[in-house]
């Protein structure tokens, strides 16, 4: 509606992102940590509340988990197998280009338990990429990398496998980055969000947070 557009439009400029496009991780993160008057800041417990919201659908009661205040612990670990690729991909693209190039597939492929040399691992990532019709100098893009998982091309995994996988890039992510709980709950609900794995929230995507 009008209110929600001219509010949206408010959100986008105040950290600079394309109302056609949407907010990329970083610049929701500092609208919801901005308790200015122009910011949406959410205490601990309402993001907690949004993941128990979102919960029905997206995530599940085992891996890592914030206090809701009252309410037990909440889950940050996807259910769906779609979300739990969709986040895995997210965790691995460490430039942010919504692309995963030839290291960062390195990095999926680690947490899976590849521990072969150089060259083998060239020769991997070439098939991933000839099997999918990518070029390997641009690298996966999200539909792409969810391909090649479900269609075995880089490798055949379980839905449990998977989870194992996002839960080590998870704890890689938060021994580099010294993340805190909060910024984790913060980002499970970007990926939760993030309906069209584009790395961005829409408009349509961040009304269902703001409301």
């Amino acid at each position: 509606d009008e209110a929600w557009e001219k509010e949206y439009k408010m959100l986008c400029g105040e950290v600079f992102a394309k109302t056609e496009v949407g907010l990329e991780i970083n610049a929701f993160t500092r609208i919801i940590n901005d308790t200015s008057e122009r910011g949406c800041y959410c205490r601990d417990v309402e993001l907690a509340a949004m993941v128990r919201q979102l919960g029905a659908t997206t995530f599940v009661g085992a891996g890592n988990s914030v206090s809701g205040g009252g309410g037990g612990d909440v889950s940050l670990m996807p259910v769906s197998r779609a979300a739990i690729i969709r986040t895995i991909f997210h965790l691995c693209d460490t430039d942010d280009d919504k692309l995963l190039k030839d290291h960062e597939m390195l990095t999926f492929a680690s947490a899976a338990g590849f521990n072969g040399s150089h060259d083998e691992w060239t020769r991997e990532y070439r098939f991933v990429c000839t099997r999918s019709a990518t070029n390997p100098l641009t690298g996966l893009n999200p539909m792409k990398f969810i391909l090649v998982i479900n269609n075995g091309s880089a490798g055949k995994y379980s839905d449990e496998e998977l989870r194992v996988i996002l839960q080590k890039l998870e704890l890689q992510q938060n021994l580099n980055a010294g993340a805190s709980g909060r910024s984790g709950v913060i980002r499970a609900v970007f990926h939760a969000c993030d309906l069209d794995s584009d790395g961005y929230l829409n408009r349509g995507e961040m009304k269902s947070i703001v409301n």
